[in-house]
């Protein structure tokens, strides 16, 4: 199997936007109780039923300011790279995957890759992209819509164990990060 892409703005932001939400998934499962809550909250202090507390309104507040920090930092953070000279926007991949073997060229960037699939420290599969993790530090955006046939690919990707093959339809997207596929492997 092999194809070319270019990634794009929206795949780095997919991306991202995973990261930010793996490594902070404690407070916003927090957030996302706190917020009801605090509906219901208000809704009683409104109607009367207990008295305003100040201190619950500074918290939810935190937790508004805390969550607009990261999203604004998230935003910045693909700016900077779309703009700087080692940015990969718009550059032509070139991946073929033969056997349990992926090759990634970047030609314009003089990178080549070679390795095996099943060595990958691991994957995961979102809506509209595939996250392949060479380690903790390095993972290829591989975009659905650049693959020829998304079952075969599938099936390449079949050399990764299951601890460390992430799928978003699973409904547990951040198992494999907490699980821990991205720290060292034992061998």
């Amino acid at each position: 199997m092999s194809f070319n892409y270019y990634t794009e703005t929206k795949d780095l932001r997919a991306a991202m936007y995973y990261g930010v939400l793996m490594r902070n998934a404690l407070l916003g499962r927090i957030l996302l109780v706190l917020l009801p809550l605090t509906l219901l909250y208000y809704f009683g202090v409104t109607c009367g039923l207990w008295p305003d507390i100040p201190i619950v309104s500074y918290v939810v507040l935190a937790f508004v300011v805390w969550v607009l920090i990261l999203l604004g930092n998230t935003e910045r953070q693909i700016m900077k790279y779309s703009r700087s000279a080692d940015s990969l926007l718009g550059i032509r991949i070139e991946v073929k995957i033969q056997d349990n073997w992926l090759f990634v060229n970047i030609a314009d960037r003089d990178f080549h890759f070679k390795g095996e699939i099943s060595d990958l420290a691991g994957a995961v599969e979102l809506k509209s992209i595939f996250l392949l993790y060479v380690n903790a530090q390095q993972a290829f955006l591989i975009p659905k819509r650049a693959l020829p046939d998304e079952a075969q690919f599938m099936k390449c990707l079949a050399h990764i164990s299951d601890d460390r093959f992430i799928r978003e339809s699973d409904g547990n997207p951040g198992k494999g990060i907490r699980g821990g596929f991205l720290k060292k492997r034992s061998r």
